[in-house]
């Protein structure tokens, strides 16, 4: 899965990768390392010369057994994640 500038309005493209074993190459992003971390690959920047250098290494990674892999990516359920919600939103006093 590929993640190009202002592809991603939400996190859930990321869990979805990994629900399905796919490999994540996104946006160095703080908000998608907080939520794919070690099982992605990242590049930075907006110029198309970088992100084919980014593809490349992944491919040389991929070849090479190294790539990083999305599966055992941990993500919570919609019920998880509104439980969590639901938590810090009652004991934030």
């Amino acid at each position: 899965m590929y993640g190009p500038i202002g592809f991603f309005g939400r996190r859930l493209p990321l869990v979805e990768a990994a629900r399905h074993g796919l490999p994540i190459l996104c946006r160095d992003l703080a908000v998608f390392r907080e939520v794919a971390g070690e099982h992605a690959a990242y590049f930075s920047g907006d110029d198309p010369l970088l992100l084919e250098a980014a593809v490349r290494a992944w491919l040389t990674a991929h070849e090479r057994g190294e790539a990083p892999s999305s599966s055992g990516m941990p993500w919570l359920t919609w019920n998880q994640s509104a439980k969590k919600l639901l938590d810090v939103v009652l004991h934030a006093a």
